[in-house]
């Protein structure tokens, strides 16, 4: 079976979930895997962007409109970013920003654009200006600390994996660690491979290697230390908050940097994604896209209900933004076309007023990605 019959059957097991009844949310994000720092490569570009549900776009985009970002330079407020993959361009507020080649979805830093080309080559990018070449052999992906001006990205061309870490502001690098005779491991989802790194901070790298969650300290220098959690348990870490899946699966726990809750389980899919401060996680709860507060448990709804058709996924872009992508998979079982070619949307929502608007709309479900962190 090729692709684009993949596709087209993953499109129709999507379809049937159309009302009646309502879609099972939870379930095609369990189906999807976890697609929080999506790889996408030319060839699988179009069975990615409909089974993991992280892509729409494709032609030219509606309704870009912006809602303005502060200059460019350092961007501390919320401000949606999303990219289109056709046209390798990166909108940032009213910014538009044109990578050097095709690659991966790019990371973010307060101070513009970290990703890296399809040959691995690591590239800064300011949101005026031109990509700059600072690194090589990033296999897969670069991620950013969206409040402050470090990427970071695994280099496996030697004999043993390395966690290099970059300032871009200082244009230098801050650390070069040797792993050691670990396996670092790509999050999978179901037509990609992911990060291994989950986070970047000015104190410390979190990454996945050995099947479970390390910390590489950038204060002290110390070997990178074992969290002894795996990564299905402890499903995301920033900013010293750890999210961690609870022994009900449709719950989950914020925790400490020492392992102490935070506050009991609350009820969401664990497979969402805290916010880059570790203020926020989004998610998935009983009746759609949520965000809880890491500090009080509160579990809010998201306005993101565009006529009937629900969000499939979803990841936080600068501030407390959370971009969600919204498919039509109505449109799949209505004919004339290809299966895989549904519209949808691509929507930013505050935290602070739970509102979203659709930041664009395309008929063609492919190429628009969400940012990472």
């Amino acid at each position: 079976m090729n692709i684009e019959d993949l596709v087209r059957r993953s499109v129709g097991d999507l379809a049937q979930g159309v009302v009646p009844p309502r879609p099972d949310v939870p379930a095609l994000m369990e189906r999807a895997g976890r697609t929080r720092r999506m790889q996408i490569g030319a060839a699988g570009a179009a069975a990615i962007a409909l089974v993991a549900a992280v892509a729409i776009g494709g032609s030219a985009l509606d309704d870009t409109s912006a809602r303005g970002p502060e200059p460019a330079g350092t961007l501390t407020s919320s401000v949606p970013v999303w990219m289109n993959a056709r046209s390798a361009t990166v909108h940032v507020g009213d910014h538009t920003v044109t990578l050097a080649g095709e690659g991966g979805t790019p990371g973010l830093t307060a101070t513009g654009l970290v990703y890296a080309d399809g040959a691995g080559t690591v590239y800064s990018q300011e949101f005026d200006g031109e990509p700059v070449e600072i690194g090589e052999n990033a296999a897969v992906g670069v991620v950013g600390d969206p409040d402050g001006t470090l990427a970071a990205w695994i280099d496996e061309s030697g004999n043993t994996p390395v966690l290099v870490v970059y300032d871009v502001l200082a244009d230098d690098e801050r650390a070069r660690i040797d792993l050691g005779s670990v396996e670092v491991q790509s999050q999978e989802s179901m037509w990609s491979s992911l990060s291994p790194i989950l986070s970047v901070d000015a104190d410390e790298v979190a990454y996945i290697a050995d099947d479970h969650v390390w910390l590489a300290d950038l204060e002290t220098g110390e070997q990178p230390r074992s969290t002894r959690r795996t990564a299905d348990e402890l499903v995301d870490i920033d900013e010293g908050v750890r999210a961690m899946r609870s022994p009900n699966a449709s719950s989950v726990q914020f925790r400490g940097a020492d392992g102490s809750v935070v506050r009991p389980s609350v009820p969401m899919e664990a497979d969402g994604q805290l916010s880059s401060d570790g203020r926020w996680f989004f998610g998935f709860a009983a009746e759609g896209v949520a965000v809880a507060n890491t500090a009080t448990g509160e579990v809010q709804q998201l306005d993101a209900d565009v006529g009937g058709q629900f969000a499939r996924t979803g990841a936080w872009s600068y501030g407390d933004t959370v971009m969600l992508l919204v498919p039509d998979v109505s449109a799949a079982s209505e004919g004339g076309g290809p299966l895989y070619k549904v519209p949808g949307a691509v929507m930013s929502c505050q935290v602070s007023t739970l509102e979203c608007e659709t930041e664009a709309t395309s008929p063609d479900f492919l190429t628009l990605v969400l940012p990472v962190l």
